[in-house]
């Protein structure tokens, strides 16, 4: 199941903090279960919006449902897509290099199932 406070999505420019073991500073491009999406800047422990939560009727919510989720990027310009629709744009030149994966955030009720495939990355030029 997925509740309206459940969040899923991608992280990316993720690199580990000097001398913080276990900490990160990255980006994340979320969604939520309740049809909105956002991107914030998070350092360690402590997040800040970029984007805060956007309504979209891009999103395909509800038990089963599939999503592309699309960061492009070019230093600090980010454009963010959802099945293949334009949702926002953003600058942040905070951080410039890092690796990328999921992201997954169960809210107040257990359950939540995500499934991932396909990430990939690749150069738009």
């Amino acid at each position: 199941s997925c509740g309206p406070s459940d969040t899923f999505g991608l992280i990316f420019r993720a690199a580990p903090q000097t001398g913080a073991e276990g900490q990160f500073d990255l980006y994340s491009f979320e969604v939520n279960c309740a049809g909105q999406a956002r991107f914030e800047s998070i350092s360690g422990s402590h997040a800040a919006a970029i984007v805060g939560w956007t309504s979209t009727t891009a999103l395909n919510i509800g038990p089963g449902a599939d999503n592309t989720l699309q960061v492009w990027m070019a230093g600090g310009d980010f454009r963010f897509y959802a099945n293949g629709t334009y949702l926002f744009s953003a600058h942040d030149d905070r951080l410039a290099a890092g690796t990328y994966g999921f992201y997954l955030q169960p809210g107040a009720q257990p359950g939540l199932t995500v499934e991932f495939d396909n990430l990939g990355a690749r150069s738009v030029g």
